[in-house]
């Protein structure tokens, strides 16, 4: 399971027994946190962060096919 993941199921555990034992849980914001829902912008902001990681994976990749670069000082 990712991070996310397992603090989506965290909150939601931590919720179901704090009402479970009368306790008030903490306030969520809306349930789209407590579901681990992600809001637009967080969306925006893992597309960029994907193609930014692809971006600097391609140009890794570009170095290893160059190969070592020999200069010669003659």
């Amino acid at each position: 399971m990712t991070d996310r993941e397992e603090q989506t199921w965290k909150r939601m555990r931590d919720v179901l027994i704090a009402e479970a034992n009368g306790k008030d849980p903490h306030t969520v914001v809306s349930t789209r946190t407590l579901f681990g829902i992600p809001s637009t912008v967080e969306q925006v902001i893992d597309s960029v962060a994907a193609e930014e990681d692809a971006r600097c994976q391609r140009i890794i990749e570009e170095k290893k096919q160059e190969g070592p670069q020999h200069t010669s000082s003659e």
